[in-house]
């Protein structure tokens, strides 16, 4: 097979992203280890339901586990979206939601990524706040930008200032 040993996944689902996802992680295990990759991540959608069990079998295939979660996280005021005064309530009582994926640097992250997600779950809707995440920051690495983020979207529909002003909110 190809090696591919300085690629790393950094964004995997597995069998426990229930919707999007039938990955086990014994074949994404041994996936990454046929291609020589030295590291792979589980990102699994507002969960860690996976996490021990995808450490344990990572070490004993000589690959680096990275631990992580992909999470909406509620963002900017509905003024700063551009939204209309007429759907502005609408969008109060139902937050702005960007979604990031976020990994552990060490397991002090980790601990805060079960943090987040214990708080995401706390709610009706699963997500976290800003100033939830600016709490837990510690050892996490957010990944924002992707496919499903307002940032992209608003760069891709001409709103470079949206874009901006979510930019600013995620450093």
């Amino acid at each position: 097979m190809t090696r591919l040993s300085s690629f790393v996944h950094l964004h995997v689902h597995s069998e426990y992203s229930l919707r999007e996802s039938t990955l086990r992680i014994p074949d994404l295990v041994a996936g990454a280890a046929a291609f020589g990759m030295p590291a792979v991540a589980i990102t699994d959608t507002s969960a860690l339901y996976g996490a021990v069990a995808f450490y344990q079998a990572a070490r004993k295939a000589g690959i680096k586990p990275l631990l992580g979660v992909q999470l909406r996280v509620a963002g900017l005021a509905a003024a700063e979206t551009g939204v209309s005064a007429t759907n502005r309530r609408k969008t109060v009582l139902s937050p702005a939601l960007d979604v990031a994926v976020l990994l552990a640097e060490d397991f002090g992250g980790y601990q805060n990524l079960v943090r987040l997600v214990t708080l995401a779950h706390g709610r009706r809707e699963i997500y976290v706040t800003m100033a939830e995440l600016a709490l837990h920051r510690e050892g996490v690495i957010a990944l924002v930008g992707g496919g499903e983020s307002h940032i992209l979207n608003a760069f891709a529909n001409g709103r470079r200032e949206v874009a901006e002003q979510w930019l600013t909110a995620w450093q």
